[in-house]
């Protein structure tokens, strides 16, 4: 129940009711600076009431002074935002828990250094080599018998002791060789190539390439000793080399544990020469798991035969965590991260199927209508984000689906026999690429998820800065790539002819462009390239430098600049425009640094609590809806005493008469529903009245365009209508308070176009008493609408006249104002209201010469006895 003029509200709920509406919708709706008193009015109904001190919070707009739909949007970025960089957090802790930091380095270069660094003895060799320098087959049983044998099979300690028992097969005592080590050989077939004829004489067989038609499957050695298998463990088939990628079956040799035995093996494929000349490949192969930090290395280290000749060697050390989720509390926590994390994922792609399907449809995130079709365009078009959004959430899924595989493997591995034996090869190499692929995938979303960051920074002015710069500069950096593209790779395929021989650099086009690439950042070496071609060098390599870093890298800063300087000019327009509507306004402000941090601390509140906001408004709405005006003690209902004083008749007798008419109950009491029931004719006959005077006024206008007039049946039927509108009016004005306002008001529907109310109401608003010229021409357009529209068209070419001229004086003062930011002040004089804007007033004017109509509702004052009589336009 509404009391008086708002001086308190009641609320009656029943009593179950009440134990959560009061809490609730008070707080919600009036928290934090409202006093509340209950009280029992009668057996299952309890009164909340609003102290007067709640009056003047009950009413506030929010304190920022931005509109609700700002305030909206602002909450709706805001949450947007945190949800991201909460996602971010996220994503960045399950990152970092699939790394071990760096002791796995260390880890992973003490094996590094003891397989590939350390020499090969000098009883083996004659010369000073390591892993690195093998360029023979016989050096590759040097390697095998030197550093791999000792550091693989230590025998003895430092001191001369024999190793423990529990140390054998542990390298440097802490890693553990996980099931043998597997020598692994891939061989061609004879006669797979062809001689050139002239040597045909000469030489009677060729050696071909590795390839699948070439391969050599069929065994080989004394008495087919060694034959060619396939291990059925692996997950994906393949190792990819310097020169090509090759599959992981060929010819096995596995390794006992014992070092004599394992010494007695080398010998004996050394001796019956295993490695000749349709070796293409060989590989050693094995695990160790480090039980201190719950690590596995996979280790590859492999020779490369080229049909060439000469031995290439290559090694590659994966140190992953393949025991994940055994229950620890770091697993634990790394459980509950993932999870986390594969919520906001489902969320955000289920959130982006939604705005894809709305934007196909035409609708925006919010579900506003913006097109009527080719909505799709704009999503993956018009918005560059989308494609990066729809990339990260595909990386995602492929992760998870490599975790999967990873998982379900890893669990038929350690189940295996192979692995509870420990007598036979076990074969990690495809489960640790997988791994290292996911880690290499994750490395690459966490830079798109970083990246993304921009697009919800992109509402700071300064953060919009840089987006706006690349999209303005876009067409023109396009156009760059292309030209310095030509340039680039007619280089990077001149260098490839000129040293692909001699340097190692320039080997492949690929490479070339690489090597181009790193020479711009000053990573070159032109000795190398004098060596190999001492006339050609020069040339090439200063003409490079001089086309890319001091011409084409200058016009690419030259494009980046010129774009970003639009974009800050445009930026300080816009500054000075709104400076100079704030001042016109009256709401100029010179904020100190912290006035800013607090005033954007009162938006944010706002906006957070826009939803309470808006409830209070619309329940504000709702009980000044239903309150009496003319109930003065506050109990909802109208006496004979206040019927009396509210209705507006000549004599007692009348207003007794009227009010019998209405309390249709006989209870002396007239309530809401009695009133609604007598409005309700009222406001149908309204709706009738509205349409007639929308009638004549179209058939007036018909007909005065032609140079017509009305009938006499139609003066007739306009002196009944005005007879009709006269007892309309007289019968409203009886109610007194008791009438509504929209009662009091006829609303006509004109078909004419013109210039927007909402334009009119904007410029009557921010004109103040200093700007009588353009009071009076919104003067002469409610006269052209008093007078019935005549001559409508020449008073509209005239407002357009003056608008112009109104519009350069606001366009000189905003000259002046981004001229000389200082003249920004209180007394600087301006005719106009600038914050209107040149766009409306442009688009008024237009309108005007088009000689349209001045809105779209005329408002016909009802208090007059005459029917031309208009209210003031909004």
């Amino acid at each position: 129940r509404v009391h008086g003029d708002l001086t308190h509200v009641d609320w009656c709920f029943p009593r179950p009711f009440v134990h959560w509406s009061f809490r609730s919708a008070s707080r919600a709706l009036f928290a934090p600076a409202m006093q509340t008193t209950t009280t029992k009015y009668q057996p299952g109904v309890t009164i909340v009431s609003l102290e007067e001190s709640a009056v003047g919070n009950v009413h506030a707009r929010p304190r920022s002074g931005l509109e609700i739909d700002r305030l909206l949007q602002i909450r709706s970025w805001t949450f947007s935002t945190l949800r991201y960089f909460l996602f971010l957090l996220v994503f960045s802790i399950v990152v970092f828990l699939s790394r071990d930091g760096e002791t796995s380095f260390y880890y992973t270069d003490q094996l590094r250094n003891l397989f590939l660094v350390d020499e090969i003895p000098p009883e083996l060799s004659f010369f000073s080599k390591n892993f690195w320098g093998v360029s023979k087959h016989e050096e590759i049983f040097q390697w095998l018998l030197g550093p791999f044998l000792e550091n693989m099979y230590k025998t003895t300690l430092y001191n001369g002791a024999p190793v423990p028992e529990a140390q054998l097969r542990r390298i440097m005592g802490y890693d553990k060789v996980v099931g043998l080590v597997r020598l692994r050989q891939l061989r061609v077939q004879p006669f797979k190539c062809s001689v050139s004829e002239r040597f045909r004489g000469q030489i009677k067989e060729c050696y071909a390439p590795y390839s699948s038609d070439s391969a050599d499957r069929r065994p080989f050695g004394p008495n087919g000793t060694y034959t060619f298998g396939s291990d059925s463990e692996k997950v994906f088939a393949g190792y990819n080399g310097l020169l090509q990628v090759y599959p992981d079956n060929g010819y096995f040799v596995d390794l006992p544990k014992d070092y004599n035995a394992t010494r007695a093996v080398l010998l004996d494929l050394m001796n019956n020469y295993w490695i000749d000349l349709y070796t293409r490949m060989v590989a050693v192969e094995f695990t160790v798991y480090n039980a201190n930090l719950d690590l596995f290395c996979v280790i590859r280290i492999a020779f490369e035969l080229p049909h060439g000749g000469g031995v290439l060697p290559n090694a590659s050390f994966r140190t992953v965590n393949l025991l994940r989720y055994i229950g620890g509390t770091q697993d634990m926590f790394e459980i509950v991260a993932e999870c986390i994390l594969a919520l906001f994922v489902v969320a955000y792609i289920i959130e982006e199927g939604v705005e894809m399907v709305q934007a196909c449809r035409g609708y925006d995130s919010h579900g506003r209508r913006i097109a009527e079709s080719g909505g799709w365009r704009m999503y993956f078009i018009d918005d560059v984000w989308n494609y990066l959004d729809m990339l990260n959430y595909a990386l995602f899924i492929v992760v998870a689906v490599f975790r999967v595989i990873s998982l379900v493997t890893l669990g038929a591995v350690f189940s295996g026999q192979a692995f509870q034996t420990d007598s036979r090869y076990v074969n990690f190499q495809g489960v640790a690429l997988l791994q290292s692929q996911e880690l290499n995938i994750n490395a690459f979303n966490m830079l798109l998820c970083w990246i993304k960051t921009l697009k919800y920074l992109s509402r700071i002015d300064r953060v919009n800065h840089l987006s706006k710069t690349l999209a303005r500069s876009a067409s023109d950096i396009a156009i760059f790539l292309v030209i310095f593209l030509i340039f680039f790779f007619a280089y990077a395929q001149a260098g490839w002819m000129m040293f692909a021989v001699d340097v190692k650099g320039f080997r492949t086009v690929a490479r070339s462009a690489e090597s181009l690439i790193l020479s711009i950042f000053g990573a070159f070496s032109y000795s190398e390239l004098e060596a190999s071609n001492r006339y050609l060098a020069p040339l090439y390599f200063f003409s490079y430098m001089l086309m890319t870093s001091f011409i084409l890298l200058n016009v690419f800063i030259a494009i980046i600049t010129n774009a970003y300087d639009s974009v800050r000019e445009h930026a300080a327009r816009k500054d000075a425009q709104d400076r100079v509507s704030a001042l016109l306004t009256g709401k100029v402000e010179h904020l100190t640094f912290f006035a800013q941090i607090q005033r954007s601390m009162v938006i944010m509140r706002d906006a957070m609590f826009v939803n309470r906001i808006r409830k209070r408004q619309a329940l504000l709405d709702r009980l000044n809806r239903d309150k009496f005006q003319g109930d003065t003690d506050g109990d909802g209902v109208l006496s004979r005493e206040e019927a009396r004083a509210a209705l507006k008749y000549d004599d007692d007798g009348e207003r007794l008469e009227a009010f019998d008419a209405i309390d249709t109950n006989d209870d002396n009491l007239i309530d809401h529903d009695e009133l609604r029931t007598t409005l309700q004719g009222l406001y149908e006959e309204k709706g009738l009245i509205e349409e007639a005077l929308s009638d004549f006024i179209v058939l007036e206008k018909s007909l005065a365009s032609e140079g017509k007039k009305l009938s006499p049946e139609q003066v007739e039927q306009r002196e009944e209508l005005s007879k009709q509108l006269d007892d309309y009016k007289r019968r409203v004005a009886h109610l007194g308070k008791l009438a509504p306002a929209d009662l009091k008001e006829l609303q006509i529907r004109s078909p004419t176009d013109g210039v927007d109310a909402a334009l009119l109401s904007q410029l009557h608003s921010t004109t103040g008493d200093g700007h009588a010229e353009l009071v009076q021409v919104l003067a002469a357009l409610q006269t052209t609408v008093n007078a019935g529209f005549s001559g409508i068209n020449s008073r509209m070419r005239s407002l357009a006249t003056r608008l112009k001229r109104l519009e350069d004086d606001a366009r000189a003062a905003r000259h002046r104002e981004t001229r000389d930011a200082a003249g920004v002040g209180v007394g600087m004089p301006c005719p106009i209201a600038d914050s209107v804007g040149r766009s409306q007033m442009s688009a008024a004017a237009a309108a005007a010469s088009a000689g349209g109509r001045l809105g779209t509702r005329p408002v016909f004052d009802m208090s007059s006895r005459s029917t031309n009589a208009v209210a003031p336009a909004p």
